[in-house]
């Protein structure tokens, strides 16, 4: 068909424009896996897009008994003091994950404030002990710490 091609140019254009409008794409940010004892926090991909700190990785219990992880309860602690709780989509699961012995499963949170530009914060320590625990008791493991 002849005139093809410069619509779709034109239309590759304003799908570009339509993005940057939006503020873009996603913002990638760096972390290092988290040990706690026998449980290990392993960063797979980590970014800001949307006014949300997208968080995902992988949870690996070392420990002989089944943990649990409260995806609810994690929070970002921001270098202010502040602290940011999970963001609460209506197509989130929010049961939570039983990770047996030796096993790992795949963890993933975003967190949202309303009115906080995330391209403004340098750092969180993404928390995860307020949501895992050991036969019902809670675990201290350290915060996995995110940076831009």
């Amino acid at each position: 068909m002849v005139g093809c091609a410069p619509m779709k140019k034109l239309l590759s254009i304003l799908a570009l424009a339509v993005v940057l409008a939006c503020g873009g794409g996603k913002h990638y940010w760096q972390a290092q896996p988290a040990q706690g004892g026998p449980i290990t926090i392993q960063p797979e991909q980590i970014w800001v897009a949307h006014g949300k700190l997208w968080v995902r990785t992988n949870v690996v219990n070392g420990t002989g008994q089944p943990i649990m992880i409260n995806r609810d309860a994690i929070v970002a602690r921001l270098p202010n003091g502040a602290v940011v709780h999970r963001a609460a989509g209506s197509a989130t699961i929010h049961a939570p994950y039983l990770i047996p012995p030796g096993g790992a499963h795949a963890v993933y949170v975003e967190f949202y404030a309303d009115g906080l530009d995330w391209q403004t914060v340098p750092n969180a320590q993404v928390d995860f002990s307020p949501g895992l625990t050991v036969n019902g008791q809670p675990m201290a493991v350290p915060p996995l710490m995110v940076s831009q």
